[in-house]
């Protein structure tokens, strides 16, 4: 065989940046009336943020930035490539989908299950392609909310599903 099977067509692991178990440099609220030094500061910490946890995405070695002790929750993720990169985009301008909206979709295409004791996925079906029921959701969409944070389980969704939709359209890291 000419053509060996790349990286991204096996399932693999993703975690949020949002996570707890990571120890990721935390980037300083400013104010309005931050002066410019304040600002480059923030700026530098979350490149920093960034970065950090860009490597261990692109390796999947989510432990190198974990607090000791702690492991990071991971979401099994199946690769979205092929038609349903085709599929996904017409969706995109059929219905004029927004950035959260994208991000949703393609976290249902992509995520297989998640590492969270009770959470299991319904699935569907659609045009041909397997995906997690939109009703489903609600068990992401909840987490934080028991703590006070409603927006924690929605930025959750973004990122995952910003990240496979990122890893469809520009491949992965030869890294990975």
């Amino acid at each position: 065989m000419a053509f060996g099977s790349p990286s991204q067509q096996k399932p693999y692991h993703l975690a949020s940046s949002l996570d707890p178990a990571f120890d990721l440099p935390t980037v300083p609220k400013l104010g309005d009336d931050a002066s410019a030094d304040d600002i480059k500061h923030a700026e530098s910490i979350a490149k920093e943020r960034e970065t950090a946890f860009q490597v261990a995405v692109e390796t999947g070695n989510y432990s190198a930035i974990c607090k000791p002790g702690l492991q990071p929750t991971l979401f099994l993720c199946r690769p979205i490539h092929g038609p349903a990169v085709v599929w996904l985009d017409g969706e995109i301008k059929r219905r004029r989908l927004q950035p959260p909206e994208l991000a949703q979709l393609a976290f249902r295409m992509g995520v297989i299950s998640v590492d969270i004791p009770g959470v299991k996925f319904e699935t569907e079906t659609v045009d041909g392609f397997k995906m997690i029921r939109e009703s489903s959701l609600g068990q992401i969409y909840s987490i934080g909310r028991d703590d006070g944070d409603v927006e924690l389980g929605p930025a959750i969704v973004f990122e995952i599903g910003g990240l496979l939709w990122s890893r469809a359209v520009q491949g992965v890291s030869p890294k990975s």
